[in-house]
């Protein structure tokens, strides 16, 4: 019940069109809690009820005359198990013809060779080992032998200029298909990010996971966590087809490791990914 009741909060206080200062945060939910505490009310499902969401929202911002919009909370929905098995449901064919740069990378990719439609892969290594590098050779590769198909790569590290002192040392980026979120303004990454996890692109290469994460953190006031979700579910509805005109996007996404060998970021990632 406390997150669901920080949660609201932290909407309400947007909507509010305030910032989210975490301490603020806390000491306003703090206030709520001893408050009813001394009140003789001990019970946290009372306590954090969203009936007290005005209150918290009060404490929070000084003005006793703001009003929170309550969310209606809907009662949790009765689930009903199913068992599935792979034979019950009818796959496209197509779904598991791989997808060929032509090159070596692809006998490594998966056991029939070459890059099967719906995976995210990881490219993971420490800094200036050459891990764009590498993606934007595969990038070159299926460009050149998928031109009908829709293939980027999402830039959130590099600017124009860094990509064109690149293609000058590297000739073979010249036709090399970019979406640089700099261009659309960092304060819109969020929608940003969902237009082009939705547009039905083929292939899709992410530069970078934690600078991406670092940026949702810094303009859409996201927890680490709660970056890492929302860039997650955006790579597994693309993988899945959702809400993506019918693709199933084969995702790269790039990813650093400390000197260490230690990945940065969420595990969860490395767990998704081929």
């Amino acid at each position: 019940m406390k997150k669901v009741f920080e949660a609201a909060l932290t909407k309400a206080i947007r909507e509010a069109g305030l910032g989210i200062d975490k301490q603020f945060l806390k000491k306003a939910m703090d206030r709520v809690y001893h408050a009813k505490r001394k009140e003789g009310i001990d019970d946290t499902n009372i306590i954090w009820d969203l009936s007290n969401l005005q209150e918290a929202l009060q404490n929070y911002t000084g003005d006793k005359n703001i009003v929170a919009h309550v969310p209606k909370v809907t009662p949790p929905k009765e689930i009903k198990l199913k068992e599935w098995t792979p034979g019950s449901e009818k796959f496209d064919p197509k779904l598991f013809k791989p997808k060929l740069t032509g090159e070596g990378i692809d006998m490594v990719l998966s056991d029939g060779g070459g890059i099967m439609l719906g995976t995210s892969y990881i490219i993971i290594g420490e800094a200036g080992v050459g891990k764009t590098t590498v993606a934007s050779a595969i990038q070159a590769s299926l460009q050149k032998k998928y031109k009908n198909e829709k293939i980027a790569c999402v830039q959130s590290e590099m600017k124009r200029i860094d990509l064109g002192y690149e293609y000058k040392n590297k000739k073979w980026m010249k036709d090399l298909k970019y979406q640089i979120l700099k261009d659309y303004g960092y304060e819109n990454i969020e929608q940003v990010l969902i237009k082009i996890f939705t547009s039905g692109y083929d292939v899709l290469f992410v530069d970078s996971i934690q600078d991406i994460t670092d940026k949702l953190k810094s303009y859409a006031g996201m927890s680490q966590t709660e970056a890492e979700n929302f860039l997650l579910q955006l790579f597994s509805n693309a993988n899945d087809g959702v809400d993506n005109h019918g693709k199933h996007t084969i995702i790269f996404a790039i990813q650093q490791v400390t000197k260490g060998g230690e990945y940065k970021g969420s595990t969860k990632l490395k767990h998704m990914t081929t």
